[in-house]
């Protein structure tokens, strides 16, 4: 049996990949980085492999087992929990989730990498109707980059 100290983030994005396949979801889905701004409505999706980059993050890895500490608190009707990193050295530094009448309701991810080379923020916004992807890279001795990737879950109508 495998007991998950943490939220299982690759459980829960199985089950919503499933539910937006099943639900008959298309995607309108945007792209943001320097001057390119560009929109697509997506008929056919995917939903495992759009959902891959949340799924990624999942912090129930044997060898990360007390690597983060746990906290949650009540802001309104939503309650928050969060997995904070007890090393800086972990790429998944934080996640939040937001949970009302035991639904979750929002899922952020803050994800770091440093290197002598590079260094890379990302930011995950999971909600059950969109996402948002934001990111910045500052490779050494050049400009740093920054994209935002956005997608809206748009219920089909047959």
């Amino acid at each position: 049996m495998n007991i998950s100290r943490y939220f299982d983030l690759e459980n829960y994005f199985e089950k919503e990949s499933n539910r937006l396949s099943a639900g008959n979801y298309i995607l309108n889905k945007k792209l943001i980085t320097g001057k390119i701004n560009e929109e697509v409505i997506m008929d056919s999706v995917n939903w495992t492999d759009i959902l891959e980059p949340f799924k990624s993050c999942d912090i129930n890895k044997s060898s990360w087992k007390n690597s983060y500490s746990i906290d949650s608190s009540l802001h309104g009707d939503t309650l928050i929990v969060k997995y904070l990193a007890a090393d800086v050295n972990l790429a998944i530094q934080q996640v939040k989730i937001g949970v009302v009448a035991n639904e979750v309701t929002s899922i952020e991810i803050f994800k770091v990498k440093r290197s002598f080379y590079y260094n890379s923020e990302e930011t995950f916004l999971y909600q059950t109707n969109g996402f948002v992807i934001s990111s910045s890279r500052k490779v050494r001795f050049s400009d740093e980059s920054r994209y935002q990737i956005s997608g809206s879950f748009i219920k089909h109508k047959s």
